[in-house]
């Protein structure tokens, strides 16, 4: 009961107030931060530290959202359903990560009313950074060390050390050597050269 009623006040204090304090970048931009990082502390699902919240976030309850840290978001940013946020995780402004999607496949019925799906969560790894008017789609997981570049549409998922473009996204560089993931199946469209992938050892008979 006590929890439920801090998860009441924190809920209450974030939304109807901290939300719109000064940005993170203005003067006593600690200050305001804080303002905005202790409730949230108690309405997400795991919370890592330091949080870093700038002004104008929308989270819905927070109860889905496992955040690792020394991670954030930009102003303004959209966040919907189950998602899991690595280390060191950045936003820039106006990006929007979804877990939800609704249904949409009958042709008897208005779309309106067919109802949402199942959440697909979104992974976004340790050291990733998402700039200005990205937008994440559901069942997505983007890899360490990749930068989504602004305005960029991500559908699939991006492998490590990606650099992601456009709309549809698609990889245009790589930031260092890539990983095991980038030859797997369900990635977005990879326009850069890719190194040739290393046989894997043959067992030794006997051995």
């Amino acid at each position: 009961m006590k929890r439920k009623l801090v998860r009441v006040f924190c809920y209450c204090f974030y939304y109807f107030f901290s939300r719109y304090l000064p940005r993170n970048s203005w003067a006593g931009g600690r200050f305001w931060n804080a303002l905005r990082a202790i409730p949230c502390r108690h309405l997400f699902a795991e919370c890592g530290s330091p949080l870093f919240v700038d002004r104008m976030v929308d989270f819905g309850m927070g109860d889905k959202i496992h955040i690792g840290n020394h991670s954030g978001f930009g102003e303004n940013v959209r966040l919907i359903g189950e998602i899991y946020i690595g280390d060191y995780f950045s936003t820039s402004i106006n990006v929007f990560v979804t877990a939800y999607s609704r249904e949409t496949g009958r042709t008897d019925i208005p779309m309106q009313i067919q109802g949402k799906r199942p959440d697909k969560p979104v992974f976004l790894g340790d050291d990733v950074v998402l700039f200005a008017n990205s937008i994440v789609l559901p069942g997505v997981k983007i890899g360490r060390g990749a930068i989504i570049g602004a305005g960029a549409v991500v559908s699939k998922s991006v492998p490590s050390w990606a650099v992601v473009v456009g709309n549809p996204a698609k990889v245009v560089s790589f930031r260092n050597t890539p990983e095991e993931d980038a030859y797997g199946r369900g990635m977005i469209p990879i326009a850069c050269q890719l190194p040739e992938r290393s046989a894997p050892a043959q067992d030794v008979e006997g051995a």
